[in-house]
C-alpha cells in the first residue's frame, strides 16, 4: 500500500491540520518535537514536511520554535491536496469547488496588484504624455477661465 494511500496517513493529515489550525488560533509557539509527540509523525517526516510542505504557512523563530501564519485562509481540502503524491480526484474536485466557489487569497492579492499596477502604468503613460507635449510643442490646459502651459 502505498504511503498517500494509508488510512493512519490521512488521519495524521486530519490531525496535524487540526494541530496547525488550533496553533494559529491561540498564537501557539511549539517545536518540531511537540508535532512529532502530539500528532504522531515521525522526527524525520516532520523536518521534512516543515520544510517540503508547510513552509507556506510555518515560521521558525532563532530558538528553533515554529508559529503558524496565514494557515486559516486555506481549506483543509487544500492542505491535505498538498500532502498527495498522485493526484486524487474526488480531493481535486473539492478543491475546484472551492476555488471557483470564492476567491482565494492568493489570486485576491494578484488582482489587487494588478489594479495597482494598471493605475501605476497609467499614471507614467500620462506623466511621459505631458513630458512628450511639453519638449515637443507648446501646449496649454485650460480649467474654466485659467490657462496653464503644460
Amino acid at each position: 500500500m502505498e504511503e498517500e494511500d494509508n488510512p493512519t496517513n490521512w488521519a495524521l493529515i486530519e490531525k496535524v491540520y487540526a494541530f496547525f489550525e488550533q496553533a494559529e488560533k491561540t498564537g501557539r509557539r511549539f517545536t518540531r518535537q511537540d508535532i512529532v509527540t502530539e500528532v504522531g509523525y515521525t522526527s524525520r517526516t516532520a523536518r521534512s514536511y516543515i520544510t517540503k510542505k508547510w513552509h507556506w504557512f510555518l515560521i521558525r523563530e532563532k530558538d528553533e520554535t515554529y508559529f503558524c501564519r496565514g494557515l486559516h485562509r486555506y481549506s483543509k481540502t487544500f492542505f491535505t491536496f498538498i500532502h498527495l503524491q498522485k493526484v486524487d480526484l474526488v480531493l481535486l474536485e473539492q478543491f475546484i469547488a472551492e476555488k471557483t466557489s470564492k476567491a482565494s487569497p492568493i489570486s485576491q492579492s494578484l488582482q489587487v496588484q494588478s489594479e495597482n499596477n494598471s493605475r501605476i502604468l497609467l499614471v507614467v503613460l500620462l506623466l511621459y504624455i505631458i513630458w512628450w507635449l511639453q519638449f515637443t510643442r507648446r501646449v496649454y490646459v485650460s480649467i474654466g477661465w485659467l490657462r496653464i502651459p503644460l
